[in-house]
């Protein structure tokens, strides 16, 4: 092929990617965790002991079956939409949607955890690889959220509580689903108020869920209550 032939097609695809683009729109979902009103610090040790205020060494939670309505109708579904969020990693607290700009929408929809069809497909890469500490066996699947801290209340010797909240067999399907009304489009920041979980549960009597069953299913129930738009 002649170089000028070359140089078209260049052209031709260059445009191509251009007009793409320009008919797309970027829109982050940026996930703020949050204590007592304060952005979330990680402790690796804390005077725990004269407080009965918790300190949180670790969180971590699936975001997946992003959704974006109008007017209550779906107008956007993100494709293999698997996302973990990691306190540790704040390159992970957000999510980029790539949408077409005549998109309109005034609600965003997602799940906490992993949904039962992903569950029974067997272990996979990316976000999902059992590598990243979320992930139970076969029969157990994956951890959904993942909170661990000490407190003084915890009534064991290393003073530490641990929820590992999963499951996805019946009746203890711990998978929820979360909506978030918002006017913004281009940035949208969801508040995590982990405090309002910890604070619905009594740690002198409840400091270590490790496996699906009544009680974590229960406590999924509490995830919702976490996430709310901070505009």
């Amino acid at each position: 092929m002649h170089k000028i032939q070359w140089l078209l097609l260049l052209l031709l695809f260059s445009n191509f990617l251009f007009a793409q683009t320009a008919e797309q729109d970027k829109v982050s979902l940026y996930f703020i965790p949050t204590f007592q009103e304060q952005h979330l610090k990680l402790a690796e040790d804390v005077a725990y002991q004269v407080t009965n205020v918790p300190s949180i060494e670790t969180f971590r939670a699936y975001i997946s079956g992003v959704r974006l309505l109008y007017e209550g109708k779906e107008v956007w579904a993100e494709e293999n939409s698997y996302h973990l969020l990691d306190a540790s990693e704040a390159e992970s607290m957000r999510i980029d949607l790539i949408i077409a700009k005549s998109i309109r929408f005034d609600q965003v929809d997602f799940f906490v955890g992993i949904d039962s069809l992903t569950n029974v497909s067997g272990v996979m890469g990316g976000d999902l690889d059992p590598i990243k500490g979320m992930y139970w066996a076969w029969n157990t699947g994956y951890i959904n959220f993942k909170l661990e801290g000490k407190c003084a209340s915890v009534p064991s010797p290393r003073k530490t509580f641990e929820f590992h909240i999963g499951g996805y067999l019946p009746p203890y399907q711990t998978l929820q689903t979360v909506s978030i009304r918002t006017q913004e489009r281009e940035t949208i920041k969801v508040k995590v108020a982990l405090d309002q979980f910890l604070n619905a549960i009594d740690l002198s009597k409840s400091y270590k869920v490790m496996s699906p069953g009544e009680e974590a299913q229960h406590l999924s129930t509490l995830l919702t209550k976490m996430f709310s738009c901070d505009e």
